[in-house]
């Protein structure tokens, strides 16, 4: 609300057919047919499906209501005004036609406009009605770039989903029969101990720079590796207490090929493909359940097995073995290998498996062919303090921006390194080390502390049981109650309604309010049966 005591920012003056807004020695509509402008702008937009629509300064709402009557159902429009001084500008539109976010705050602003953005939008335009646009064009440009990016992210993150997502929920019911003890986090008698540090290797090329260090502090350490990570440390002598994995390719096993060491721990979640637990003896192996989707089965499975978990997933491999360095232990963490960028044809430190693909696939003619499969990718160079120029991209640099958030607050210190900012002190490895010896035996609270070991073992085998059940009564009643993972992964719009709508549902909805009917439902059916048979096979199986 304005105060009434200090002059108003702006102007209503009237016009031939409505008022214009004056700002300061600005007119920021048409002097003469404010209205008229406006509508003919609106009229000059450009009209396309699945899209967001950002009107900028909407002011007193010229010229909207000509947009919305133009747009296809499956775009959105919000409006959006940064500037404080026009936040009392009389909008003239029924609010409950057109959003309208008020913030001065430009990641704040994006991520309101983003509640009202459905996940079937693909892109972004401007529209600006009003004259503010020309005069404050960074801030808003901002705002829309942010949208931008993220509206990608989603449909990255949905197409991972549809080349992924039956792999993942598979190899959760075939991982989850493994008899596993659940020695952690609670009392792991081969974890890190009090006070003990922790290092957390990824698999970038300053990996390689760290080596001799590691290698001379081992003995005081917790080496906790990436899976990508290992053949390099492995290669160099150097054997991890904790490996940590979570692809669900085959391929990602080639990582194991230099050999797990027997007495290093593996992290891995329940999705990863099923030949990998199996590399680990029994007694080492610690599953992890992440909250890959808000699906009700992950919750349903982290009651059967001893994993930690649900976690939450931080877009790579990398910043998830951070995040359980966090539960695992309480002592000073170091982060080494952690670049999020690359030498164009080294993607890796040497020794990882890439690397050696690389290097296998090249000849005289030929040069390094991995990560072709990115070169669709905007790449952003990036000059390393030594001279050298490093290679990184959008989804690199947003796994870099997540990395605070996987540390959860815990004191850390990198490595020298290259890359985008992670937000953690790069010093250097001199440094390193009276880090280290100033943190050791300094005990910090952390999840770990607060659990005790309950001596429960997997029971997968029931939750087995329970989805064919669950499956039974679908086929047999239509009840649509817990089964959102046969069909998530679907790329239909309708399918993605109705996991939204099944996964806010209480448990025991009937299936007659949001059965789906048609072309749809049939595939639902025929998914379910595949399912069933699925888990039926697996109970066949004998125990591991």
């Amino acid at each position: 609300m304005s105060d009434p005591s200090r002059p108003s920012p702006f102007k209503l003056v009237p016009a031939e057919d409505g008022d214009c807004v004056v700002w300061g020695k600005h007119s920021l509509y048409h002097p003469r047919r404010p209205r008229k402008a406006a509508d003919r702008r609106a009229a000059s937009v450009p009209v396309e499906a699945g899209t967001l629509y950002v009107i900028v300064s909407p002011l007193l709402g010229y010229g909207i209501a000509t947009l919305l009557s133009r747009l296809p159902a499956s775009s959105v429009c919000v409006a959006v005004e940064v500037e404080r001084e026009l936040f009392d500008v009389p909008f003239r539109v029924d609010s409950s036609t057109l959003p309208v976010v008020r913030e001065t705050d430009i990641v704040r602003t994006a991520e309101r406009v983003l509640e009202y953005a459905p996940d079937f939008v693909r892109r972004v335009r401007v529209v600006a009605l009003s004259g503010t646009y020309s005069r404050h064009r960074e801030r808003y440009d901002a705002i829309v770039e942010i949208l931008r990016t993220e509206i990608a992210t989603r449909w990255r993150n949905k197409a991972t989903r549809i080349h992924f997502g039956r792999k993942w929920v598979r190899h959760l019911f075939r991982n989850i029969c493994l008899e596993t003890p659940s020695f952690w986090p609670g009392n792991d008698p081969s974890g890190p101990s009090d006070g003990q540090p922790l290092v957390v290797c990824g698999a970038g090329e300053s990996l390689e720079y760290s080596l001799d260090w590691i290698a001379a502090n081992r003995n005081h350490l917790y080496l906790m590796a990436v899976d990508t990570a290992l053949g390099t440390l492995v290669e160099s002598g150097i054997a991890p207490d904790g490996v940590v994995a979570l692809e669900a390719q085959l391929v990602n096993v080639g990582d194991f090929l230099p050999g797990l060491p027997p007495t290093a721990n593996l992290y891995y979640d329940l999705t990863v493909h099923p030949s990998v637990p199996r590399i680990a003896a029994p007694d080492r192996r610690r599953p992890i359940l992440s909250n890959f989707w808000p699906l009700s089965l992950i919750g349903r499975a982290a009651e059967h097995a001893p994993v930690q978990g649900p976690v939450r997933q931080f877009g790579s491999v990398g910043n998830t073995a951070v995040h359980l360095a966090t539960l695992i232990g309480n002592g000073p963490i170091v982060l080494v290998g952690m670049d999020f960028s690359y030498v164009a044809g080294k993607p890796h430190a040497r020794g990882a498996l890439s690397h050696r693909l690389s290097l296998s696939r090249s000849a005289r003619l030929a040069g390094p062919l991995l990560f072709g499969h990115s070169a669709g990718r905007s790449k952003q160079r990036m000059k390393h303090n030594a001279g050298q120029f490093r290679v990184t991209e959008g989804t690199m640099r947003r796994q870099a921006e997540l990395l605070p958030t996987a540390l959860a607050g815990r004191t850390a210190r990198s490595a020298p390194r290259s890359g985008p900012t992670i937000g953690v002190e790069s010093v250097t490895l001199e440094e390193l080390s009276h880090f280290l010896k100033n943190g050791r035996g300094v005990s910090r609270p952390n999840a770990r502390d607060e659990r005790t070991h309950t001596g429960r073992t997997t029971d997968g085998r029931a939750l087995l049981r329970a989805e064919i059940e669950r499956i039974h009564r679908f086929e047999r009643e239509g009840v649509m109650d817990g089964i959102e993972y046969l069909f998530y992964d679907f790329p239909d719009y309708d399918s993605e309604q109705l996991v939204a709508r099944l996964t806010g549902a209480s448990r025991g909805t009937s299936g007659s309010a949001t059965m789906p009917g048609g072309r749809l439902l049939e595939r639902i059916r025929i998914r379910a049966a595949s399912y069933r048979r699925y888990l039926e096979r697996l109970l066949t199986l004998p125990a591991p």
